[in-house]
């Protein structure tokens, strides 16, 4: 929950997301919704019933209904459009087969607990039989058995309409944090891996100066883009690290994090990374570190690395970088395995001469309209496929370090100096 609104607390909600409404009969489930959202965002089961059978059989289940509301929520949930479910969900089979397609569809879902008393659910009865109070008794056993099993069936969060107080919540609706409000023009640059004086001489290549605060600026207000992997590898990681995020702290970067860059972040937090694969030679910078420079280079990377989201849309939309890439089917989406593919790609189960694994081409398969710019797997040269750049020409490996101009598409490179590294 956030701030309160004319004394009514907000419900923040993704603008594509899966509000599961969870209460036995009367409880102000079909009332919130109407209240809030739009009639076509609301999948209810009592109107599932009515398109299967005519008529409104609120006091029997029916599987057709249920299996039509599940259908409609796969078609919206498929279209990245925000659904609530309006129906009593205390089944936990019912429960557990819309999580399931909020996780295929990587969308967030929420469960809303409409924990009215039973009192006053009696008191809204319409029906004033003792078979409806019965059944009414029976939905408040199933009620209790859902609260306790809310926090083990995978929502993203889980809430009480009670703790909103007597007005209930007041839904806010937040477009993910991944578009940005960012137009350009931006130069973005693929994995540095450690390769200090082959970034300089590309930023200069680009237009770039020094600043006496050691930022480097455009002259004409363009921004970097790094497209992650600046540190492993390479000769300077440290000094990579340094000009990248004086850049971001002066608002002249934009960062997104690459595999090396999340094991680099785990490192320094003290967790237990295996020192491998390009790690220990950053490892060894830190250590010819004095303990202040450590400390505010950790400082100042963390703080990069928090802000960071795991890929990002720009430009309207018409702009999407992720370190490794994203199918279309994640734009616009959040979940681990969104992160997951942002960072380390989509194995295939081979693995190449060197015993590295491949990583499947998803690239082969995009048919988006937004660019999609990326890095991760070292290619030869800037390599575009069905609307996809590929970055990472390998500088690390005797290759070269690109940028690329956006919107101009223009591939700026530097040669590297040296072979840094070899497959091992």
């Amino acid at each position: 929950m956030s701030k309160a609104v004319n004394g009514q607390e907000l419900l923040t909600l993704e603008e594509s997301c899966l509000l599961i409404l969870c209460g036995p009969t009367r409880s102000g489930k079909s009332h919130f919704a109407r209240r809030w959202f739009r009639e076509t965002e609301i999948v209810s089961l009592d109107h599932m019933k009515q398109l299967v059978f005519d008529r409104n059989i609120t006091e029997h289940d029916s599987p057709e209904a249920e299996s039509l509301l599940l259908s409609l929520v796969e078609h919206r949930l498929n279209s990245n459009r925000l659904t609530v479910v309006d129906a009593c969900c205390l089944r936990t089979s019912l429960r557990r087969s819309l999580v399931h397609l909020a996780r295929h569809f990587q969308m967030p879902v929420y469960l809303m607990l409409m924990d009215t008393s039973q009192r006053e659910c009696e008191e809204r009865l319409v029906e004033t039989n003792k078979l409806a109070k019965f059944r009414l008794q029976s939905q408040f056993k199933q009620m209790q058995t859902a609260t306790k099993m809310a926090g083990q069936e995978g929502y993203s969060k889980v809430y009480r309409f009670s703790e909103f107080g007597p007005k209930g919540p007041l839904p806010l609706r937040q477009p993910l944090p991944v578009w940005s409000k960012e137009r350009g023009p931006f130069d973005l640059i693929g994995d540095i891996h450690g390769c200090y004086d082959e970034l300089v001489l590309l930023l200069e290549a680009l237009g770039y100066q020094e600043g006496t605060d050691k930022v480097w600026r455009h002259p004409e207000g363009r921004k970097v883009l790094f497209l992650g992997d600046l540190v492993d590898r390479g000769p300077q990681s440290i000094p990579v690290v340094e000009l990248a995020t004086a850049m971001h702290e002066a608002g002249q970067a934009i960062y997104i994090p690459g595999n090396h860059c999340d094991k680099f972040a785990r490192y320094l937090r003290g967790s237990n990374v295996m020192i491998g694969h390009g790690l220990e030679t950053t490892v060894a910078e830190v250590e010819l570190l004095d303990t202040r420079s450590r400390d505010r280079i950790t400082k100042a990377f963390l703080s990069m690395f928090d802000q960071a989201l795991p890929y990002l849309l720009l430009d309207e939309g018409r702009l999407v970088v992720a370190h490794a890439g994203l199918p279309e089917n994640f734009h616009g989406r959040m979940s681990q395995r969104i992160r997951a593919f942002s960072l380390f790609g989509e194995v295939t189960g081979k693995t190449d001469a060197h015993g590295r694994p491949i990583r499947r081409d998803w690239a082969q398969d995009y048919a988006g309209k937004p660019l999609v710019v990326y890095g991760h797997t070292p290619v030869l040269y800037p390599r575009f496929v069905n609307n996809c750049l590929n970055l990472d020409q390998g500088c690390v490996f005797g290759g070269v370090l690109s940028a690329m101009r956006y919107p101009e598409r223009e591939i700026v490179s530097v040669p590297a100096k040296y072979i840094y590294w070899r497959p091992q």
